[in-house]
């Protein structure tokens, strides 16, 4: 996920709810400006394992030890799953996608 008011910082996370509902329970927060919006989504098997590699290869850019938040742009996370994990669905958003297929034309 990403926020408006976040340029350039990705939410790198698993959940055992869907994702539109993890975007809303986010996107509830006071502690937010604007509302979340979900860049793409995989299923996997064994997510918290997959979870775990993501955090540990993009531990130099996390911006704090407690949180999923990460310095990095979404096309870096779904490049990083394509080549690391299993994927058995995806969803990925149109920005996202239109970024993947022209990466110099990227704003992140």
């Amino acid at each position: 996920m990403t926020n408006f008011y976040m340029p350039g910082i990705c939410k790198i996370g698993m959940t055992d709810r869907s994702p539109s509902q993890r975007r809303a329970e986010l996107s509830a927060s006071t502690s937010v400006p604007w509302d979340f919006d979900i860049m793409f989504y995989v299923e996997v098997e064994d997510a918290l394992s997959v979870e775990r590699a993501a955090h540990a290869a993009f531990a130099a850019v996390r911006v704090s030890d407690s949180r999923e938040f990460f310095k990095c742009s979404p096309a870096e996370v779904y490049q990083w799953l394509l080549r690391n994990a299993e994927i058995n669905t995806e969803y990925v958003d149109g920005a996202l996608l239109y970024e993947l297929k022209y990466p110099d034309t990227s704003v992140s």
